[in-house]
């Protein structure tokens, strides 16, 4: 490697990377080094022969998740509330065996920095639903119900994530409490002024006495070291308490029940107001991640805490995502089968199998490839194109990953055209099934509609009745007439939530490279000689300037960026994302206000785990424990130098602006978030938020050794700003690398109904 690629921003990649080796520099009596040199970088996915780039074909995000409580009023503790949205599928190809989880926040913290660091704690996590398949740019109803704890009080979040096969992230990632998918806020009110349950203090975790932030990048220990974990519970209440505290500690994260390899439950008396400090022995697994959860129970209320940390000296890799490129299968069309796959800690990881095969419905193989090699930390992928010798619409894809003799991982994905897609099933006796099937489920609607239609007309009666005896003019309340027209629409049975989050996943992204303003020596073969002498006074006659010395690189990063809305009838205080108003009402459409949980990066492939990023256009770098990416050390003795790196992305912040259409009248004030609804009809809303630019910042501190002897010399500080980084290997011609955030937008649509008189008479 040469000179140039000297980093004194190692730290970077160490993160990025995940593993680093330094390289000797010789020896330090006439050689010593003011910066980390040579830093060993991991091969590019890109330079493994067979393999492909992985998001030409996987594209992280690609899945949405837009839910939300519907027609919500007050939420008090103990009430069940629904949640309905939209699951959207935005690949070419279909997704199979898939499950929707949901982490639900409260949104509380002792500080922004605390925010930054740990996130907002966690009161469950849980499957909502399973065996989602979904055809090629479709989408699907979602629909659930949450318990609200009897505790609850305050502001809450449900986060949502998508995986397939419990194992690959198409939404978020699930091992994390920052890399989300859709957001959905609501809150909850307690007229009862509870103190609340037994939760865990979320920002005091250590691991071997060492601070954890789980929205920060994982420690790592060495492969054999014991590792203890310790967290506090605090009782908020005014009288002694037993709570059952679970772990399960597991490979990788906590989803998949085969990754699971313990479990362990304890109880605790905790004193009143009192905070209590325990300690639980983590089981050594032989694998490079570790996953605990650990749940405390109080009554119907939980607290849970995720923890992550690698070990070294474990080459492991793992599948990431495999499906065929097309469906369905159509003979001598051109198809694909690809797979992504990733170390889990090494840079490389020499010998593995990766084996595609496609089946038909009776097991015989249509199709199969077998890459035989290396894999990279980074993300790689492996493909390959065929031509189908038969239409078909239900086969199945099993990936079979080994190393050596070694199985690590299989799985097996069903491609079925009565769960894809029935209308692309052949003419058989299924399809004739799911026909009667449907027109049961018909016949069964239109029987319900119109019963409650009859429900109605007697309603409408009695009112009618009832207020001509009371000599009140022959007026039907608003109430019944939306409920007439929900019925008439078919919406009382099958009214869905309008999307009101959007998350936003960069792609595309290159690999972009750190500068730091340094000292060099000046490239002459006698001045190099004279930099490295191990007598000071000629060192002293050496020529040195000043320049842009390469800092270290990120490969493939993704950014993620959420936005979230909600819309409120003021008027009868019910807040969602469809919610009924009539004429005379007032409605106010709220984007959520920007939080310093809504951005999220990471690099992909690794361990996969990241900081959140910030809504700011500043160019500089908090240096603490939420941006901390590594530490290295170079030289030795007298004459090391300590440095610690720092890395950030910063995304300008922007305002939302918002658009009316539809046949209904408003008046709204200067801003167009606050309407009085003045005619009937149809109200659709497009809250859009424009588009915006971001960066990735980096800075480093530096103590030690001081007087540069190297050809690459950096200065002596805490915190000192390395600015923006760039997207080429020349600081002085390439440019600050922009990520450009595109416009996103949600929708509201809804209808206003006025009031409806009707001539008495016609009911005597």
């Amino acid at each position: 490697m040469s000179s140039t690629l000297k980093s004194a921003f190692a730290f970077i990649s160490l993160f990025v990377f995940t593993l680093f080796v330094p390289v000797a520099f010789g020896a330090p009596e006439t050689t010593e080094t003011d910066v980390p040199g040579d830093w060993y970088l991991p091969q590019k996915a890109s330079s493994i022969e067979g393999s492909v780039n992985c998001f030409d074909y996987y594209t992280f995000g690609s899945v949405q998740v837009d839910a939300s409580p519907v027609m919500v009023s007050d939420i008090v503790p103990g009430k069940t509330i629904t949640f309905k949205g939209k699951i959207k599928n935005a690949n070419p190809y279909p997704i199979v065996d898939g499950q929707v989880h949901v982490k639900i926040f409260k949104r509380e913290q002792t500080s922004e920095s605390a925010l930054m660091q740990n996130g907002y704690p966690i009161i469950d996590f849980f499957l909502a639903k399973d065996a989602v398949f979904l055809a090629a740019q479709a989408d699907q109803d979602i629909m659930f119900d949450w318990s609200v704890p009897s505790t609850a009080e305050g502001e809450y979040q449900a986060a949502f994530y998508f995986t397939s096969a419990y194992r690959y992230n198409l939404l978020g990632l699930s091992f994390t409490d920052d890399i989300t998918g859709n957001k959905s806020n609501f809150s909850v009110i307690d007229d009862q002024d509870s103190a609340g349950p037994v939760v865990f203090d979320k920002n005091s975790i250590l691991l071997n006495e060492k601070e954890f932030h789980p929205t920060t990048f994982l420690p790592r220990f060495s492969r054999d070291e014991k590792i203890t974990a310790y967290a506090s519970i605090i009782n908020p209440e005014a009288v002694e308490k037993t709570v059952q505290v679970t772990w399960v500690t597991s490979r990788w994260d906590g989803i998949l029940a085969s990754y699971e390899q313990k479990k362990e439950t304890v109880s605790i008396q905790i004193k009143p107001g009192e905070t209590r400090k325990f300690s639980y022995e983590v089981p050594k697994l032989e694998t490079a991640v570790t996953f605990i959860q650990a749940i405390v129970q109080d009554g119907d209320a939980k607290s849970i805490l995720h923890i992550r940390f690698l070990r070294d000296g474990y080459e492991e890799v793992r599948i990431n995502f495999p499906s065929i490129l097309k469906y369905p299968l159509v003979q001598g069309e051109e198809n694909t089968i690809f797979s992504c796959v990733h170390s889990t800690s090494s840079p490389v990881v020499p010998g593995n199998t990766l084996t595609l095969t496609l089946k038909d419905e009776q097991g015989e193989v249509l199709h199969e490839y077998v890459y035989n090699g290396s894999v990279t930390g980074e993300m790689m992928g492996v493909k390959d194109s065929f031509l189908p010798n038969a239409s078909l619409t239900n086969f199945s894809l099993t990936a079979r990953l080994e190393q050596g003799a070694t199985l690590l991982e299989e799985v097996t994905l069903q491609y079925d055209c009565n769960q894809i897609d029935p209308a692309l099933c052949a003419k058989d006796e299924t399809v004739g099934e799911s026909a009667s099937t449907s027109f049961s489920m018909t016949r069964f609607l239109a029987i319900t509609v119109f019963t409650l239609a009859v429900v109605m007309a007697i309603i409408v009666l009695l009112v009618l009745k009832k207020n001509r005896m009371k000599n009140v003019p022959p007026r039907i309340p608003p109430a019944l007439i939306l409920m007439a027209m929900l019925i008439g629409s078919g919406l009382l049975s099958s009214q869905s939530a309008q999307a009101a989050s959007v998350s936003w996943f960069s792609s595309g992204i290159p690999d972009i490279q750190g500068y730091i303003w340094g000292e060099r020596c000046v490239n002459t073969p006698a001045n190099l000689v004279r930099c490295n002498h191990s007598d000071p006074d000629v060192r002293e006659q050496a020529t040195r300037e000043w320049v842009w010395i390469p800092a270290g690189a990120i490969f493939n990063p993704s950014v993620t960026v959420n936005y979230s809305a909600s819309v409120k009838n003021d008027t009868t205080n019910i807040t969602g994302d469809a919610v009924a108003v009539a004429v005379g009402d007032s409605i106010t459409f709220s984007p959520t206000a920007k939080s310093g949980t809504d951005i999220a990066w990471n690099v992909t492939g690794y361990s996969n785990d990241t900081p959140y990023g910030n809504w700011s256009d500043s160019t500089s770098v908090v240096c603490n424990a939420s941006t901390f990416t590594g530490s290295a050390q170079a030289g030795g003795g007298a004459a090391t130098a300590y440095y610690s790196g720092y890395a950030a992305v910063n995304v300008s912040p922007n305002s939302p602006t918002i658009t009316k259409s539809g046949t209904a009248t408003l008046s709204c004030d200067a801003s167009g978030f606050v309407c009085t609804v003045t005619g009937a009809g149809t109200i659709n809303a497009t809250i859009t938020w424009p588009a915006t630019p971001g960066y990735f910042n980096y800075a480093y501190s530096k103590s030690g050794y001081i007087n540069p002897r190297s050809a690459d010399y950096l200065p002596v500080g805490t915190c000192l700003s390395g600015g923006r980084m760039r997207s080429g290997g020349d600081p002085d011609s390439s440019p600050e690398y922009v990520l450009n955030v595109p416009a996103q937008s949600v929708n509201f649509n809804l209808t206003a109904v006025g009031t409806l008189t009707i001539n008495v008479q016609f009911f005597q």
